[in-house]
C-alpha cells in the first residue's frame, strides 16, 4: 500500500470515531455563577445550570458546584444516576418557583444531593423541593423551605430515602411518605412546618416506614410527627419510629391515626417530648402508639390521649 492510501486509511479511520467521540459523556461535571452553558463544564470552563450539566455526564457521574449561586431556571429532571454536590464551604442553590417542583427525579434511578440549598422563590413560589416515586435519594447537609401547602421531600412510591443533616423549615410537610415509601431520617431539624414535619401515609396495599433518629421539632405549629391512614385497602399500614429525638411547640407532638381499616403503629423511644399541647396521640380502632426505652414525657398540657403500649423486649 503506498502513502497516500495509507494516509486515506487512517483518515477514515479517525472520521469513524468522530461521532463516538463527540457523544462520550463525562464521570464528573462543573456549574459555577460564572460558568456559561455553552461551555464543555470542565473546572476550567464550567456550565452555569444544573440541566446542562446533567446533561454532559454518564449515569453514575457527578456534578460539582464550584461557588454559591442558583443552579436552576426551572424544574430539574433528574433521568440517570447521579451525585450533586456543592463543594466544601458553598452552598448550591436548586430554588422551587414558577408554581413547579425544584427537582423531580425519574422511576428508578440513584441519586445523591449534598449541601444545597432549596428554598422557595419568595416573589414567584414554587411547590415541593424533591419529588420521587422509585429508586434510591440520598440527602445530606441541606436546607429546605418551601411554602404553604408543599413538601420538601416527597416519596409517593416504593421509593427509598435517606436524610442526614437537614433543615426544614416552613411549608406543609418536611418530609411526605406515602405508598410504600421507606425513609430513614437522622440528625435534622423540623421548624415551624404547618401540617407535619414527617408524615407517613398509605391507601392501597402498601406499608410506609419511616425512621427518625437523633432529630428535633420545634414550633411546628399542628403536628411534629404523624402517621395516618384512609384505605382503600385494609392492608395498608404507616409505620413511624422515633428515637433519640426533641418534640416541643405542637399542637399534637406524636400521632397515631386512622380512619376506616388499615394500620398504623408509631414507636417512640429515649426521646423527651415537652412544651406540647398532646404528647402521644392515638385515634381510631387499630391505631398503635408505642413506647420503648427512657423517655420524658412532661410538662404537656396532654401527655396522652388514647391507648399506650409498651413495645415488648426480645
Amino acid at each position: 500500500m503506498n502513502r497516500t492510501a495509507c494516509r486515506l486509511v487512517l483518515l477514515l479511520a479517525a472520521s469513524a470515531l468522530l461521532p463516538a467521540i463527540a457523544h462520550a459523556q463525562a464521570f464528573r461535571a462543573y456549574v459555577a455563577s460564572y460558568g456559561s452553558d455553552a461551555n464543555p463544564c470542565t473546572v476550567a470552563a464550567p456550565c452555569r445550570l444544573l440541566p446542562a450539566a446533567l446533561n454532559m455526564i454518564a449515569s453514575g457521574g457527578e456534578v460539582w458546584m464550584l461557588d454559591s449561586a442558583n443552579f436552576n431556571s426551572g424544574t430539574v429532571n433528574v433521568t440517570k444516576n447521579v451525585a450533586i454536590q456543592a463543594i466544601p464551604g458553598q452552598v448550591g442553590s436548586i430554588v422551587p418557583f414558577a408554581a413547579a417542583p425544584a427537582m423531580i427525579l425519574a422511576p428508578g434511578v440513584v441519586v445523591s444531593v449534598r449541601n444545597v440549598s432549596m428554598v422557595t422563590n419568595a416573589t414567584n413560589p414554587g411547590t415541593d423541593a424533591i419529588q420521587m416515586t422509585t429508586g434510591i435519594l440520598s440527602v445530606e447537609n441541606s436546607i429546605f423551605q418551601v411554602g404553604n401547602g408543599y413538601s420538601a421531600v416527597v416519596v409517593n412510591g416504593q421509593g427509598r430515602a435517606s436524610v442526614h443533616g437537614a433543615m426544614f423549615r416552613g411549608g406543609s410537610y418536611g418530609i411526605y411518605a406515602t405508598e410504600g415509601a421507606t425513609v430513614n431520617v437522622s440528625s435534622s431539624k423540623f421548624v415551624a412546618i404547618g401540617a407535619a414535619g414527617v408524615y407517613a401515609t398509605a391507601t392501597n396495599a402498601f406499608t410506609t416506614q419511616v425512621t427518625v433518629r437523633n432529630c428535633d421539632f420545634a414550633d411546628n405549629p399542628y403536628t411534629s410527627v404523624w402517621a395516618y391512614t384512609n384505605p382503600a385497602s385494609a392492608s395498608a399500614a404507616a409505620r413511624i419510629t422515633v428515637t433519640e429525638s426533641s418534640i416541643t411547640g405542637s399542637d399534637y407532638a406524636v400521632v397515631a391515626s386512622l380512619d376506616n381499616a388499615g394500620s398504623v403503629i408509631v414507636s417512640v423511644g429515649s426521646s423527651v417530648i415537652s412544651g406540647n399541647f398532646y404528647a402521644l396521640y392515638q385515634r381510631g380502632t387499630g391505631a398503635v402508639t408505642e413506647v420503648m426505652g427512657d423517655n420524658v414525657v412532661r410538662n404537656n398540657t396532654a401527655n396522652t390521649s388514647g391507648t399506650i403500649t409498651t413495645a415488648p423486649r426480645m
